[in-house]
């Protein structure tokens, strides 16, 4: 697996982050052990964990079963720290007005996270979108405080509108302090007209690091489409993408895989990594399987011709544009 350069930091990450949230929910330990060994082994370096926010930190209910899994991997393993790019995710769903409550909430995140995972620091914190988030300049001090307690080494934004991540750019360069170093998104040839047109656009103009979440459709491109065990969730992800569209998609993908005798998911995962605006998709897997095909999807080189075909089948205009917002609940997601 090669290593890409994560925006214009220091960081060199492999070409696929592996995704944690499914381990604890649909990932038992062991199984989350032998996911962890696999990857490394195949030069995978850049882990994503997922944490709390801060209202529901020391909760009786709720427990972080991702940064617990990677944490006690870590130090069963003795992976020496420098050899591995750790980043987690975090939401802050409420909060008090002034710079010193987001300051100090995400401080506890961090902290909390870092104890968790055994680290010492994290790479990279991602700080997730929701509608009451902190003013941008709050955030932007949090950042700064962060960053000089050396707690992390870059934040990212997850999930955020274009707009805001323009915003923060701005603020940062007339404040003189530190910035979003990355942006995630739910980025795959069905999940293209919320940012294709615009923050991948944004990201190379001012060297963000850009990770494609969700890049097989939230599971869609797995096996969720047409055909598939109507579970609750087969049933969403089929009347979120289920259209004319999707169907031309898959079918190109069937037969694209079917030339190259490989999977479609396969085919589709490739054509994210062909992007060269996107630093790494971040995979979500539950089964070794689904993981090593994964790997196998980093040396499909997809011709001009492949590359158009797929990309003409699905306009971005023509894609939902609401984000996957169940992703949380959702350990499958992928």
């Amino acid at each position: 697996m090669k290593q890409n350069k994560l925006g214009r930091t220091e960081l060199h990450v492999s070409e696929l982050c592996l995704g944690t949230l499914s381990f604890g929910w649909s990932t038992p330990e062991p199984l989350s052990v032998s996911i962890l060994d696999a990857f490394r082994e195949a030069g995978g370096n850049f882990i994503q964990a997922s944490g709390l926010g801060p209202e529901i930190e020391g909760s009786p209910v709720l427990s972080n079963p991702s940064e617990e899994y990677v944490g006690r991997w870590l130090a069963d393993r003795q992976v020496p720290r420098h050899e591995l790019i750790i980043g987690t995710r975090v939401a802050l769903r409420r909060h008090q007005p002034g710079p010193e409550y987001v300051s100090n909430a995400l401080l506890r995140c961090c902290e909390s996270s870092i104890h968790r995972l055994g680290c010492g620091h994290l790479d990279l914190l991602l700080v997730e979108w929701h509608d009451s988030l902190p003013p941008t300049d709050d955030l932007l001090a949090a950042i700064d405080i962060l960053k000089r307690a050396g707690l992390v080494r870059c934040v990212g934004a997850s999930g955020f509108p274009t707009w805001r991540v323009m915003e923060s750019i701005g603020r940062a360069a007339r404040l003189n302090t530190n910035r979003f170093e990355v942006v995630q998104c739910d980025y795959s040839l069905l999940d293209r007209g919320r940012y294709e047109e615009d923050t991948l656009d944004l990201c190379q103009e001012h060297r963000l690091g850009f990770l494609a979440r969700s890049p097989l459709a939230g599971g869609f491109l797995l096996g969720g489409g047409p055909g598939s065990p109507h579970t609750a969730r087969s049933q969403w992800l089929r009347a979120r993408y289920t259209s004319a569209h999707s169907d031309v998609v898959v079918s190109i993908l069937g037969e694209i895989a079917a030339a190259r005798r490989v999977t479609p998911q396969q085919v589709a995962l490739a054509w994210v990594i062909a992007n060269p605006r996107v630093t790494s998709p971040v995979i979500g897997v539950n089964n070794l399987d689904h993981l090593l095909a994964s790997i196998e999807a980093t040396s499909i080189e997809l011709t001009a011709d492949e590359l158009n075909r797929l990309g003409a089948a699905v306009l971005p205009a023509s894609i939902p544009t609401a984000p996957i917002q169940s992703a949380e609940a959702d350990p499958a997601r992928s």
